[in-house]
């Protein structure tokens, strides 16, 4: 468990990438979670980005098979491809307003998760949204 004793503010690439890891308390000095920092680590069942953070690697939770819900952190400025690439338990993820995402980046000011669509691995081929956003 990564608790706030820990005075860091990003967690390298593939920094626990293939290992155990099942209890995840990420610290409030967290900014920056790297590029399949957490990937494959398939005893992760729920993550809760803390509202620190403002980056999240491209596959940073990619393939955790039992990671089932996630909260994204209210500073996030942008979601990069592949975050949670073969979840495939992954019901519900609890996402912020968003001024930028996968390279559409809404010039008025509104929200642009109308054209961010987060889907679950098995709809990834589809154009539509699997679930309203929360």
């Amino acid at each position: 468990m990564l608790k706030d004793k820990f005075l860091f503010t990003t967690i390298g690439e593939g920094a626990f990438e293939w290992t155990a890891i099942a209890d995840l308390t990420l610290p409030s000095t967290l900014t920056t979670i790297g590029w399949e920092a957490f990937s494959l680590c398939n005893n992760l069942t729920e993550v809760i980005i803390p509202n620190s953070v403002t980056e999240l690697g491209e596959a940073a939770f990619s393939d955790c098979e039992n990671l089932a819900d996630v909260t994204l952190s209210e500073s996030l400025t942008a979601l990069n491809r592949y975050l949670f690439c073969s979840c495939k338990k992954l019901t519900a993820i609890k996402v912020p307003l968003l001024r930028h995402c996968n390279g559409h980046q809404d010039t008025d000011g509104q929200d642009c998760r109308e054209h961010c669509r987060i889907r679950p691995w098995w709809t990834s081929h589809q154009r539509q949204p699997v679930a309203p956003w929360r």
